[in-house]
């Protein structure tokens, strides 16, 4: 997957949780005091997931206004009410371990190959700020946005994720699974130094082969799991989750069509497992508790942002790639759920 495309899923990820903590801002109804004879009130909301596997990172950053004269949804349409100018912000990164500067770039999105979808705010392009940099996991950052005009500053810290291991399964693994529903696979990683949640995903990678003898590649993907919040866990511990085998084949007959002109191939299976940060894992175990028992209950947004709204942490992605046995490939070709599908 190119840079371009994963900054572009992270972004429409960002949007959701952005739209959430504007709403917040925006809106009376979530503020305990508010001066309904004031102006406005103006805030700054932060975005930034960095990777230390990337050498360019981008972190998004907007501004919020609670109007009592204005409508919310009013003001979310006008680009020069959420976004701040060129010029107005001095964005700075500092690794407090060797003592360096970074001072991020501003651009706009589209020039880093994301595209905004239409929805809530402005469709106007928006800035992203931009830093190229490589950057490790024994240090400590701390960002710095500074407005000098107004004299308003917001800052955060958060330590970046490093690598960790993937026990089962591991690079080279036979996948042997059946699909019987009584079959579970239990998948195991050591927990991830500083890291508080985990999406995984797998890969099916395939061949498609018609009757002229032309052949393509493909791949299909779907989550085993997301959002799997593991908060107060050691550094040494062992993770575990229970997989059926049967989703496996449920997965790959709901994905892929019927086609009698086509024989089909399995070729691998790759693993993808996600970590994030502290931060990012308060942020979603926030959100559930607002969506769950509290539903409707005026508690306030997780942040660690100071002066302003938003997160700033990490993620890490490690992967392993899977061989096909012959159980699974008969499976595959045999079973109940794929048999349609003309596996070889």
């Amino acid at each position: 997957m190119t840079h371009a495309k994963k900054m572009n899923r992270a972004i429409r990820s960002a949007c959701r949780i952005l739209i959430l903590m504007l709403i917040a801002v925006f809106s009376p109804a979530c503020r305990q005091e508010l001066d309904l004879t004031g102006s406005y009130e103006e805030t700054t909301v932060v975005y930034g997931l960095f990777d230390i596997q990337d050498s360019v990172h981008f972190l998004r950053i907007q501004r919020g206004y609670i109007d009592s004269a204005e409508s919310a949804l009013v003001i979310a349409r006008n680009p020069d009410s959420i976004y701040y100018p060129e010029g107005t912000l001095e964005v700075q990164l500092t690794d407090e371990l060797s003592g360096v500067h970074y001072t991020l770039e501003r651009i706009l999105a589209e020039e880093a190959g994301i595209i905004k979808k239409e929805g809530l705010f402005a469709d106007s392009d928006y800035p992203l700020y931009r830093l190229g940099a490589t950057l490790n996991d024994s240090s400590r950052y701390r960002l710095q946005i500074t407005d000098a005009g107004r004299g308003r500053s917001v800052s955060a810290e958060a330590s970046f994720l490093g690598p960790f291991k993937l026990f089962v399964p591991a690079d080279g693994y036979l996948l042997n699974w059946s699909g019987d529903e009584r079959e579970i696979v239990t998948l195991s990683w050591q927990h991830s130094r500083k890291a508080g949640i985990y999406d995984m995903r797998i890969r099916f990678c395939y061949s498609e082969t018609d009757t002229l003898g032309r052949s393509v590649q493909k791949e299909i993907q779907w989550k085993i799991f997301t959002n799997k919040l593991v908060l107060n866990r050691s550094e040494q511990s062992i993770i575990k989750h229970d997989y059926r085998s049967i989703a496996f084949f449920q997965n790959i007959r709901g994905r892929i069509a019927e086609d009698l002109t086509l024989t089909r191939h399995a070729d691998s299976v790759i693993f993808e497992i996600s970590a994030g940060g502290i931060e990012l894992a308060r942020l979603i175990s926030n959100q559930k508790v607002r969506d769950g028992l509290l539903s409707g209950v005026a508690t306030p947004y997780y942040s660690n942002i100071e002066g302003g709204y938003g997160i700033f942490s990490s993620i890490y992605r490690i992967s392993a790639g899977a061989r096909l046995g012959e159980i699974t490939l008969d499976s595959l070709a045999r079973g109940r759920f794929t048999r349609h599908l003309n596996f070889r």
